[in-house]
């Protein structure tokens, strides 16, 4: 795979086919047939300048001093995607079954390495109580403020230093005392008027958004079963009416129609996980504006290595988890059908979840949901960039925005259950 670092105080003008449907809804090109279109684009001081036809001349572009990227024809450029939802704290082999931490800021930088490589340019922390995603956030700005480009070889744009997604950070969770969540905060609240106090000092931290834990996980031997939701449907409204004294929008973990219903009906901003919802709740969902992050990857992964050593002395039920896994992604359909806007979360570091692969498995179980190739790329980038709150910078390849940009294959856009990755990533550097 190639990494393509483009230099903001030099112009970059890259040419390919790019997939229609990622050029947002700005009138050009007024011309284009069919799905795949061959475009120019320019780039300078960081964002795309100008889109324009291969034909068209160029021009005011310094063209001579640009440096030149041409796509192969057997490509498609594509938005890079967005991870609604990880665990940058845990290895993707023990996950919370063996947590320790905090983790070294040289694993941090691995596995924000990974990320990118994975053709991902942003993701959202979904905490733990070592706050590791203001940890991975100072780091990239620390390193990317300190470092420079390696030394280059004549005539290639591919320089020798670390590359790192957009952070979006959760802090420690918000969850009542004595329910599943002590790993993911610090220390559980007994009456909701404790939030304010624990939000004003997420807010202090400089989080991005906040996490609270409606529920606990779904039983992997008895379907259907989830912990009982941990806060009523008046302190959930207060916890986000208090979060949104601060402008920080609400993620919350829950599985359960109850759970589910009382963060919609609370206004959260969206809800990760989310097994067992039922259509009336996904149709409020709709109503209401509030996404969802399906995260189908850590189940699946528990049934496959459960499958591989015949279950977990009775703790694992592999039949229950492969009807659970259907369940989930017979609501991943209706709920698109029902307009829910869904982004794609992996849950990465749980345990089988890569820092890589793993975003790539989740757009396959999408795709087994009978979801389009290019619904689930729109999920993978416009709508990730909204619910982490970035669609002004990414998500769509539109002039102001930033050009996180990735090819893939082609033959990807008729068969996304085999996703493979990019071919190719394009990094701004400094």
């Amino acid at each position: 795979m190639d990494i393509h670092y483009m230099k903001r105080n030099k112009p970059t003008i890259i040419e390919g086919n790019f997939l229609k449907s990622s050029l947002a809804d700005q009138p050009f090109p007024r011309d284009i047939q069919g799905d795949i279109c061959l475009l120019r684009i320019y780039i300078k001081d960081g964002s795309i300048q100008r889109i324009t036809n291969i034909s068209e001349a160029e021009k005011d572009f310094q063209s001579t001093e640009a440096v030149r990227i041409n796509i192969p024809q057997n490509q498609v450029i594509v938005p890079a995607f967005v991870d609604c939802h990880v665990h940058l704290v845990l290895d993707g082999i023990h996950g919370f079954r063996k947590f320790i931490g905090p983790v070294s800021d040289e694993i941090l930088e691995q596995r924000l390495n990974s990320v990118i490589f994975a053709g991902v340019a942003a993701v959202r922390d979904g905490s733990d109580h070592f706050n590791t995603g203001i940890q991975a956030k100072e780091l990239c700005k620390r390193i990317l403020g300190s470092s420079t480009p390696g030394k280059e070889e004549p005539g290639s744009e591919h320089l020798p230093m670390s590359c790192f997604p957009e952070v979006v950070t959760t802090g420690w969770a918000i969850y009542r005392e004595g329910h599943y969540g002590a790993f993911l905060g610090r220390g559980g609240i007994r009456e909701v008027g404790e939030v304010r106090n624990k939000i004003r000092q997420l807010n202090e931290a400089g989080v991005d958004q906040v996490k609270v834990a409606q529920s606990g996980l779904v039983s992997f031997n008895v379907y259907g079963e989830t912990d009982p939701a941990q806060f009523t449907l008046r302190e959930m409204k207060e916890i986000v009416s208090i979060a949104g004294d601060y402008n920080l929008p609400v993620m919350v973990h829950a599985s359960s129609d109850e759970a589910v219903r009382i963060a919609v009906e609370a206004g959260a901003h969206s809800v990760e996980h989310g097994y067992f919802v039922s259509p009336r709740t996904l149709e409020r969902m709709a109503e209401k504006g509030v996404s969802w992050v399906p995260t189908v990857a850590p189940v699946a992964a528990a049934l496959k290595e459960a499958e591989s050593t015949g279950g977990q002395q009775g703790r694992v039920n592999p039949e229950v988890l492969k009807k659970t896994i259907q369940n989930h992604l017979e609501k991943i359909q209706l709920a698109h059908q029902m307009g829910v806007l869904i982004g794609i979360g992996t849950d990465a570091g749980s345990p089988g979840v890569g820092w890589d692969s793993g975003y790539w498995q989740e757009m396959g179980y999408y795709a087994r949901a009978g979801l389009s190739v290019e619904t689930i790329l729109e999920m993978a980038s416009r709508n990730g960039a909204k619910i982490l709150g970035l669609h002004e910078d990414m998500g769509t390849i539109e002039v102001g925005k930033k050009p996180y940009l990735i090819s893939i294959k082609a033959k990807s856009l008729k068969d996304m259950e085999r996703f493979q990755g990019p071919l190719s990533v394009f990094h701004c550097t400094g």
